[in-house]
């Protein structure tokens, strides 16, 4: 514990009240006790804080400083009582005294009077508004009784009446909306390079939710460094060993956190994550439940849990731990709405459905069930998803998201006339904002009006000029009009514009491979492997344009196995390992291989017709017949030519077959794999 320090403990950032801070600065014709007084509490020496203050009270009894002094002084050593007599005789002398009131306030924090400390705190705000200490133990105030949203609102006003001055005020509400599973709002408060180091270490985090994690290792490494043997830097350098698999490490580095702060949800949080990855389930569960118990939004951190025990696999553990937090807390709507996306996504659609009415049916006035509803039935019950998106928008006016959605199930269901007039009200909602042309594009996409796909395409350029997804869907579009050259234009432009996407590098390479410029395209998704070495489908059509005619084996045949290795569902994955692999001369795992992707993707002629080309090789004849036939019931593909002179090969003399070259020249399908898509 800090000398003259009082610790309370919040979400992430342990708040230090330290009495010195709390003081009024004593002017320079202060008497010599109260300097030296108030230099002793900076400094940390309590005691001789309390001696400076006792001369000066002797010296002058009525010494408001003197008495707020000594009761600063006393509320550092823990002297409870004699703490409140010396300040709320300063009280009396001045009762509106704005650093005696916050100390008062942080007293009876101290002392758990929630009561007394909530009068003191707002007695000291109607005096001044603007006192940053007074809203922080207000906030405290709240949050130890279980008002979140009261406690956000009081800091969110602190922020709006102070700005960026009040940094502390910045830093714990930003560890608040951490707590509260928000990382994005931590990241617009702190932005930038925030200079303290729990700023740095909360924005780090946060970053690391939102999945930018060489953004978030930068600044643990940089307050791991700077304070490697404080709580900060034990935390950081934990969290950053994690992140770089060095499970050992990070969890010594967190224990050493968790002995100093064993009341410290977030530590149990990061804990849980390094046992997942290790797949001690048990210790995992363990160490989420504790931090779940300790949090303020017991909530989010259950969601948290499901959402990393859903990521290693285990579906019916995070199954499990939802529906104990929907029987604990059958009023929140988080877990509900979780627990109904997990039924939805792992196939249990009238679980989904039947959890969702009766939630829409305790909670009425909950926009969001309806809506989940709507997305529930968007593909194979396009009238009564309508009703549940109207409802949603009735519920929440001021919401864009259900009048988008309900755009799009009029789209589908080829009513234009109401499509348009819902999605121009989303838009409206968007503002004049280059995400409300984005969605009105789509929109006229979806319509197959591309005239007025590519004028909202164009507004939204208009209205932000780096904006990628619109450069995107526009470059698309006039490539599949064939306007090669402007498409290709588009995509340079925003290459440049946003050098570290890999986007517009994999479509513009994309664009080559169709054109039938192979080097071109072989250049781009090298760029894009630059950018984002595990890519899967840069991996896979790098490999596939390499060694599809059986040269450059050596490069392409280690980028496959890499894609493969990411990717082993995918069929386009696994028939370019298997086509790869014939050519190494190991028919026994390229048949394997490609059967996979036949079992995954039936209906492909050219993982067909691959199939057979390697049967047909291996010396299977009629397996090889069969599926080179079941190729060409789809006669117009690329490889139906080579398809039937195999066949006739086969039925001359197998000796005489001969492969034929591979001639496929567009990229493999980007439909199946979503490692790249637009936002």
């Amino acid at each position: 514990m800090i000398s003259g320090v009082v610790t309370l403990l919040l979400p992430l950032l342990i708040v230090t009240i330290n009495p010195s801070r709390e003081l009024q600065a004593p002017p320079p014709s202060a008497s010599s006790h109260v300097q030296a007084a108030a230099e002793a509490l900076r400094r940390g020496d309590a005691d001789r804080a309390v001696a400076e203050a006792q001369a000066e009270l002797r010296r002058d009894s009525k010494s408001v400083s003197g008495h707020e002094l000594l009761g600063a002084a006393l509320l550092a050593k823990r002297q409870w009582a004699q703490a409140e007599e010396a300040l709320t005789r300063a009280k009396a002398l001045e009762p509106k005294r704005g650093s005696t009131l916050v100390l008062l306030g942080h007293l009876s924090l101290a002392t758990n009077k929630l009561s007394k400390a909530t009068d003191h705190f707002q007695q000291a705000l109607v005096h001044s508004p603007e006192n940053g200490a007074a809203r922080r133990g207000l906030a405290t105030a709240s949050l130890r009784r279980g008002n979140v949203r009261q406690a956000l609102g009081t800091l969110e006003e602190g922020i709006r009446l102070t700005g960026d001055r009040d940094e502390e005020t910045r830093l714990f509400l930003a560890s608040l909306y951490y707590d509260l599973d928000r990382a994005t709002e931590v990241e617009r408060l702190l932005g930038g390079a925030p200079a303290s180091l729990q700023a740095r270490l909360l924005l780090g985090l946060a970053r690391l939710e939102q999945g930018k994690r060489d953004a978030a290792l930068t600044l643990l490494d940089e307050v791991s460094k700077e304070a490697r043997d404080s709580l900060w830097g034990h935390l950081a350098l934990g969290v950053a060993f994690r992140l770089r698999g060095q499970f050992r490490e990070a969890l010594a580095e967190l224990e050493q956190v968790r002995k100093e702060q064993p009341n410290w949800a977030p530590i149990y949080v990061q804990e849980g994550e390094a046992w997942l990855v290790q797949r001690d389930l048990p210790r995992a569960l363990e160490a989420y439940r504790k931090a779940a118990e300790l949090a303020l939004n017991r909530g989010a951190v259950t969601l948290r849990m499901a959402r990393s025990l859903l990521a290693h696999g285990y579906q019916n553990e995070a199954a499990r731990e939802l529906e104990r937090a929907v029987t604990a807390a059958p009023q929140a709507p988080e877990p509900l709405l979780a627990l109904a996306d997990l039924y939805r996504d792992t196939a249990r659609a009238d679980k989904a459905e039947a959890l969702l009415r009766q939630a829409a049916k305790r909670l009425p006035r909950e926009a969001r069930f309806p809506y989940q509803l709507g997305l529930l039935f968007s593909q194979q019950r396009g009238q009564e998803a309508v009703a549940q998106f109207r409802v949603a928008a009735r519920l929440a006016p001021t919401w864009p998201a259900p009048l988008m959605r309900l755009a799009e199930a009029y789209a589908r269901q080829g009513e234009g006339r109401q499509a348009l007039a819902a999605g121009e009200q989303a838009a409206k909602l968007l503002g004049e904002t280059a995400a409300a042309s984005l969605f009105l594009g789509t929109l006229h996409e979806q319509l197959q009006d591309l005239a007025g796909a590519e004028a909202a395409y164009r507004k939204a350029l208009e209205r932000e000029t780096t904006s990628l997804p619109a450069a995107l869907r526009l470059a698309v579009m006039v490539e599949r009009q064939g306007r090669l050259e402007e498409a290709r234009t588009l995509l340079e432009r925003m290459g440049k514009a946003d050098p570290t996407s890999p986007l517009p590098p994999f479509l513009l390479a994309q664009l080559h491979q169709r054109a039938g410029r192979e080097a071109d395209a072989i250049a781009g998704y090298r760029s894009v492997l630059r950018l984002d070495p595990d890519n899967v489908l840069a991996l896979n059509n790098l490999a596939w344009l390499l060694g599809k005619d059986g040269y450059h084996l050596e490069e392409a045949l280690p980028l496959a196995e890499r894609a493969y290795q990411k990717a082993p569902g995918s069929a386009v994955v696994a028939d370019t390992l298997g086509w790869l692999a014939s050519h190494q001369g190991d028919l026994e795992r390229a048949a394997t291989l490609i059967r996979q992707a036949v079992g995954m993707n039936p209906d492909d002629p050219t993982i067909r017709y691959h199939l057979g080309a390697v049967l047909a090789k291996a010396g299977k004849k009629v397996e090889a017949v069969k599926e080179l036939q079941r190729a060409l019931a789809t006669p117009d593909f690329p490889e139906a030519e080579a398809a039937r002179g195999i066949l006739q090969a086969l039925g001359e003399d197998m000796q005489s077959f001969t492969e034929t070259p591979h001639s496929r020249s567009q990229p493999r399908s980007s439909t199946e794999l979503k490692t790249l898509k637009i936002q």
